[in-house]
């Protein structure tokens, strides 16, 4: 796992923890792009935009990923996909899903890479 994708799962988890954008759905899935938007109140507005690049596999929910935790997943994760048949460059992102309610849920998107954008934008 590069440097680059540490500090930005990091920038996430930073984010979701200290403010109010806790509130996630699954935006769009075009080509090969995933695009993830989170805001307080997805209504009127989001402020962030996770996007994960040359997607080859998506084992998340559309809607409720409330409070998402990312990581990348253990070693053990990956291998327990091993099904999917993933190139080495692929990194298997861990989403852990309302982690404080019963241990929540854990789901899975597997991509090259990953990156955000910090911008209001209006809907």
């Amino acid at each position: 796992m590069g440097s680059d994708i540490k500090s930005i799962l990091d920038r996430i988890n930073e984010i979701v923890a200290t403010t109010n954008t806790t509130d996630f759905i699954v935006h769009s899935f075009a080509g090969d792009s995933l695009l993830l938007i989170g805001s307080f109140d997805l209504c009127y507005y989001h402020e962030l935009e996770i996007r994960f690049h040359d997607v080859s596999y998506i084992g998340l929910t559309v809607y409720a990923l409330n409070s998402p935790r990312l990581t990348v997943a253990s070693e053990k994760e990956r291998k327990a996909h091993a099904h999917l048949e993933l190139d080495d460059d692929d990194v298997l992102f861990r989403v852990h899903v309302d982690p404080s309610l019963k241990g929540g849920h854990v789901y899975y998107v597997a991509a090259k890479r990953v990156s955000i954008s910090e911008d209001i934008v209006y809907h």
